[in-house]
């Protein structure tokens, strides 16, 4: 009885690690299979220098993707999908991307989460 109390804190501890260390490496293969396969309506974070910027994919091509943009910006954290207003995004502007563009930002980790 004595060993199970010594070592229930550190198994715990050991348990918690590896359950962050599957969630984070599930969050990465969602991510990565989400920007594999676009879907119009699917919205992007970007993390641009200490702000994260939504965009709402509008319409893709072999080539290219067509963004609204959303009218804020937040500073210190990757809003939840509740905290974006669905009706905000700018309709009026396009802001278009190339694969290769949108590509170099997956690798630079500029993309920071995708709601579909």
């Amino acid at each position: 009885m004595a060993l199970l109390k010594k070592y229930y804190g550190p198994f715990l501890l050991l348990l918690t690690c590896l359950i962050w260390i599957s969630y984070k490496a599930y969050q990465t293969v969602e991510l990565k299979s989400l920007f594999r396969s676009p879907k119009e309506k699917d919205i992007y974070i970007f993390h641009f220098e200490s702000v994260y910027a939504p965009y709402q994919l509008d319409t893709f091509t072999a080539d290219s993707l067509f963004f609204f943009s959303y009218p804020y910006e937040f500073s210190q954290f990757i809003p939840t999908i509740s905290q974006i207003e669905q009706d905000s995004f700018n309709h009026n502007i396009y802001y278009i991307y190339s694969r290769s563009e949108i590509n170099k930002l997956w690798d630079d980790s500029k993309i920071a989460k995708i709601y579909r």
